[in-house]
């Protein structure tokens, strides 16, 4: 029997290949930012109250979002209604996550097709908030208006 060890997400693969392979059409960088001590957690540098408005994603979009941790805190995050297919090194077998955690000084990117239709919930995870609007256009809150 070999030793236990625990996996990191650069020993993770699909048991098949993602079947979706396009290249992504564009990158979405956020920083995860905000004060530890008092738990107040933002992108950017803004608190989720200051964002102006949402990033736009359309259906069927393949964005690579990167998400850059910036705090000593680690910080577990979610998307509703896209998977994430974490970029590890493992190319057409990289693996299809539905939470990830990011850790301290951390720099993590995934590929996110949206491919659940628009619901008209809004839920909320950590401090990121994913949403479907009436006409099928999905965003996550983002400080700054920038997408």
């Amino acid at each position: 029997m070999s030793p236990a060890r625990v996996l990191i997400y650069a020993d993770l693969r699909s048991l098949a290949p993602q079947p979706d392979q396009r290249r992504p059409a564009r990158a979405i960088e956020l920083h995860i930012t905000g004060n530890m001590e008092r738990y107040i957690g933002s992108f950017d540098g803004k608190k989720y109250s200051e964002a102006k408005t949402p990033i736009a994603f359309r259906y069927g979009e393949r964005p690579r979002l990167v998400l850059v941790n910036d705090t000593m805190m680690e910080h577990p995050f979610h998307l509703h209604g896209m998977w994430m297919e974490l970029e590890n090194g493992g190319d057409a077998l990289q693996p299809r996550k539905h939470s990830v955690s990011v850790k301290p000084a951390e720099r993590l990117t995934w590929r996110s097709p949206p491919t659940q239709p628009a619901d008209g919930r809004c839920t909320s995870t950590s401090f990121c908030t994913w949403s479907w609007d009436v006409q099928g256009r999905g965003g996550i809150a983002r400080p700054g208006g920038a997408s």
